[in-house]
């Protein structure tokens, strides 16, 4: 089964965020910064009911369900629409089509304590 089609029209583009190491130029110390890297996904809110019953314990309105293909892990830093997140769990889906994940995450800021 190939669920391709069916997330297509839903894809978005997002940002996984990799902070990068200072390191030195010519004895010069250049600090390190953030490097966003663009990729689609299709960024969905949970329903009243996984909100509760969730397997990671009780989700909040801030936390979302990110399906893509593209490889994330745990700690794993996005921006979705101007907001930071943080992946917090993964469900392989590749049932549905070859690589398909969904990954939990987190709102980052007040919402996340």
């Amino acid at each position: 089964m190939d669920f391709s089609n069916f997330l297509r029209p839903y894809l978005v583009t997002i940002h996984q965020i990799e902070t990068t190491e200072g390191r030195y130029e010519g004895g010069v110390w250049v600090p390190g910064g953030e490097e966003r890297i663009p990729f689609k996904a299709a960024v969905v809110p949970f329903n009243d009911d996984m909100l509760q019953f969730g397997e990671a314990g009780t989700y909040t309105d801030n936390d979302r369900r990110v399906f893509t293909y593209r490889k994330l892990k745990d700690g794993d830093k996005l921006e979705i629409d101007g907001e930071r997140y943080t992946v917090f769990g993964e469900r392989d889906f590749s049932f549905y089509g070859r690589g398909l994940k969904i990954y939990i995450v987190r709102r980052e800021g007040d919402a996340s304590q």
